[in-house]
């Protein structure tokens, strides 16, 4: 069977990326450590039925979760991962349905929208998307998002999570295969340490050293949405709200009277 003319010039430029005298296959070119390190980034992207190359440009970090209500700490994650040089952007996806957190009363999407906007604004590399509210797919998986969200050429979009869910990752759905198909990059969690052996109880050896190799090193602001619920609706100082999340986000909380917040107004000396 005669190659596709895209395909033999694909192939010839493969070719040149591998070393002088060297036979190897098309798929042990493109992982070798030499074409990992070539600065033109070429990835082999896998589908059901179909294989393709295509040259990334943009590797874009998808950083989901309620966001029920927006705090530092996130804001924290992403400035990380922007840091790290693993990511050139960080999308950020509220949840619409969260099939973990079913029956909770939340803000509604629209809200988490909004403060996602005003804190993210002024931040460069990230942008709010409103791809699960399009979708309205309950429960919404990880896995098909992530399927859905690959098809541009030029744009590699990774998992960007903690490292509590990194291992619980294996329980997700189709969580081994998103593992395999999809870059993850993981931020430290407290109490939630990843080791070589844990990773390789529940992954093939490959999957366990690549999402190794995606591990964020740096301290992370630690916080909870849960707690920033707690502190605005039980404490009156201002400041202690602000320390957990920006102003802006904080004083939407207030003039829309989400989560119980007790602090009706800002205090002259504060």
């Amino acid at each position: 069977m005669k190659s596709s003319p895209l395909f033999s010039s694909l192939h010839v430029r493969f070719l040149r990326y591998g070393k002088k005298g060297e036979k190897s296959s098309k798929k042990e070119i493109f992982s070798s450590a030499e074409l990992e390190k070539n600065e033109k980034k070429v990835i082999l992207f896998s589908g059901r039925d179909k294989k393709e190359f295509r040259k990334v440009s943009m590797k874009t970090a998808f950083f989901g979760g309620s966001f029920d209500p927006p705090h530092a700490g996130h804001l924290g994650v992403a400035r990380g991962a922007l840091a790290s040089g693993r990511c050139d952007r960080v999308m950020w996806v509220p949840s619409f349905s969260p099939p973990h957190k079913a029956g909770r009363e939340r803000a509604d999407f629209g809200h988490r929208m909004n403060m996602l906007r005003l804190l993210t604004a002024g931040e460069p590399g990230n942008f709010v998307s409103d791809v699960e509210k399009r979708r309205q797919k309950s429960p919404s998986y990880t896995f098909e998002l992530l399927e859905e969200l690959n098809t541009r050429p030029e744009e590699e979009v990774l998992l960007l999570i903690g490292s509590d869910s990194l291992l619980e990752l294996h329980t997700w759905h189709r969580g081994v295969e998103l593992a395999e198909r999809f870059g993850v990059l993981t931020y430290p969690r407290p109490g939630a340490a990843v080791t070589p052996g844990i990773l390789r109880r529940h992954f093939p050896g490959k999957t366990a050293e690549k999402l190794l190799s995606g591990l964020l090193s740096g301290k992370f602001f630690e916080n909870s949405s849960t707690n920033l619920r707690s502190a605005m609706a039980k404490s009156a100082n201002w400041n202690d709200i602000i320390s957990r999340t920006p102003a802006p986000v904080a004083e939407y909380c207030r003039r829309h009277g989400l989560y119980k917040i007790s602090v009706k107004e800002k205090l002259e000396n504060e």
